[in-house]
């Protein structure tokens, strides 16, 4: 059965889109699918892969919550960095993320922040299929999405090797549309800043940048870009 056939063309897929980000409370007047028949399609991708190996996509995973988790508790930041450079993720941590791990006394603020890495690190599960259900838009992940998550990753300090080798993705057409999803989002969510509009959608902004951050990386469409060469919006490093 051709694609075209089986509901993945391009004007099947935008009316999906179009009808997932209507239950948001974001319709098509707000201009977020302009452009959308510029995207390429499912068969193009799947050519040329997505810009990141599972593999990768693991570390990454574990490089993000090691950054959220020394978030809350700076005091471990010397085991975390020890545990990374054991596990050979040092060097898949962006040099941003060794500034933060290395600094005497990072500020609240600073800290506050990346804790919302958290967010992306539990998109990269979804990604990876080791969680069912990909956050809600509107949210941060629920209790019963982090108890399912620490329930399948290693946490900081437990050998990750297996986990990181033995890494797979899910349908990439499903990582795909989300990512779709997401900078349509992004759009929506800029036109109300410039417009000084107030968010009427529900979504979830801090969690839904961390997505979007995740997914760009992931998926390369703009460039293979390195960690630390991802904008989803202006902030200081780390």
């Amino acid at each position: 059965m051709s694609k075209n056939n089986s509901g993945n063309s391009k004007a099947q897929r935008k009316r999906r889109l179009e009808e997932k980000l209507s239950g948001y409370g974001i319709e098509s007047s707000d201009h977020v699918m302009e452009g959308f028949e510029e995207i390429p399609d499912y068969k193009a991708i799947n050519q040329s892969g997505l810009a990141v190996t599972p593999e990768r996509a693991a570390q990454r995973l574990l490089i993000l919550l090691a950054v959220s988790y020394t978030s809350y508790s700076f005091e471990e930041s010397d085991r975390v960095m020890e545990w990374l450079k054991k596990e050979e993720l040092w060097k898949e941590t962006s040099e941003s993320e060794k500034e933060f791990f290395r600094h005497p006394a990072p500020s609240e603020e600073d800290k506050a922040r990346l804790s919302w890495r958290f967010e992306g690190a539990y998109q990269l599960a979804w990604i990876l299929d080791i969680v069912d259900t990909p956050s809600a838009p509107t949210k941060e992940c629920s209790e019963e999405q982090v108890v399912e998550f620490f329930s399948r990753v290693p946490t900081v300090g437990i050998a990750s090797e297996e986990f990181c080798s033995e890494a797979a993705l899910r349908p990439e057409e499903e990582i795909i549309d989300e990512y779709f999803f997401y900078e349509k989002v992004k759009i929506y969510l800029d036109g109300i800043q410039t417009s000084r509009k107030e968010n009427t959608s529900g979504i979830h902004q801090k969690a839904s940048l961390e997505r979007l951050h995740v997914l760009r990386w992931m998926t390369g469409f703009e460039d293979k870009l390195l960690w630390d060469e991802v904008i989803t919006e202006d902030e200081p490093e780390y």
